[in-house]
């Protein structure tokens, strides 16, 4: 659990959070669960990553290998849960996508996606779980290319540095 508040008051120029650790801190996996929680995965993004363990983007190690070892049938589950507000809302995404071992390996996942919606006083005025309606809504507060722009790790970085190696 992260709590990104800032202190009352705080000046728009200055709403700004910096993540900084060592390599392998966690940075890049924290901005993908935002993104995941958000967006989901497309079945090609999921296929792409799926068993990796030296990406930042693989599939939880664990759960690949628990499904790897299990008999056909065996089921696992991903979840993030992002909490947030805007305006006057405060909104919960919480994304799952299922996993199901098979004969000829693990499945595409089954993606669930629930978004509550509450006033002020944490009441809940809306629940939906059509990822339709869930993706049209949070496009409004976040959009999706917005979130791919700040999703630019030292990796991506230094792609696209002219300077070799050295992060400006």
């Amino acid at each position: 659990e992260v709590d990104f508040r800032l202190p009352k008051n705080t000046p728009p120029e200055r709403n700004v959070i910096l993540f900084s650790a060592e390599n392998g801190g966690g940075k890049t996996q924290l901005m993908f669960a935002f993104r995941f929680a958000l967006y989901g995965l497309s079945k090609e993004e999921f296929r792409s990553i799926q068993g990796q363990s030296a990406t930042p983007y693989a599939l939880n190690q664990n759960l690949y290998e628990a499904l790897k070892k299990g008999s056909i049938g065996t089921k696992e589950e991903a979840s993030v849960e992002l909490a947030f507000s805007y305006d006057t809302q405060k909104y919960t995404i919480r994304r799952t996508h299922v996993f199901r071992r098979s004969v000829s390996g693990v499945t595409d996942p089954v993606e669930k996606v629930v978004l509550y919606i509450q006033n002020q006083d944490g009441d809940t005025i809306s629940s939906e779980v059509n990822p339709d309606f869930v993706k049209a809504k949070i496009s409004k507060i976040i959009p999706e290319k917005t979130l791919y722009a700040l999703l630019c790790d030292g990796e991506r970085v230094r792609q696209l540095s002219s300077t070799g190696n050295e992060t400006n």
